[in-house]
């Protein structure tokens, strides 16, 4: 793009117009500029981790903390619930390791409650 405009000419007595325009654009440029500037200004402090660590470490740390409690109260809610299921397992395997004992003490008390029965009825 050239410098300059089109259409527009000294001679069809318009160089006032031309010369308020430039104007204007210089200053909407300038406002641009300014704006464009704070922008800049705004980005840079915003991800300055280090100011915002130093503004915000009391949030930083409560926020930490919570995720911190949050994954060891996990943790802990999933190690006593596996325990709980291996003990409840546990537990059912050793009642049926002794139910063929109390069967059998079973049986042999009821073979010597009917002898000793039977020894008392002979007598």
């Amino acid at each position: 793009m050239g410098q300059g405009t089109t259409r527009v000419t000294p001679a069809t007595g318009s160089a006032a117009r031309v010369q308020e325009l430039g104007r204007e654009t210089a200053a909407v440029r300038r406002e641009l500029d300014g704006l464009v500037s704070e922008l800049d200004r705004r980005r840079h402090l915003a991800f300055d981790w280090r100011r915002q660590l130093r503004r915000h470490g009391r949030a930083v740390a409560l926020v930490s903390t919570g995720i911190v409690a949050i994954a060891g109260l996990i943790a802990v809610t999933s190690i006593a619930r596996r325990r709980r299921h291996q003990g409840l397992a546990s537990r059912l395997s050793e009642l049926a390791d002794a139910m063929p004992r109390a069967l059998r003490t079973l049986a042999d008390s009821a073979e010597r409650l009917a002898a000793a029965a039977q020894a008392s009825i002979a007598d």
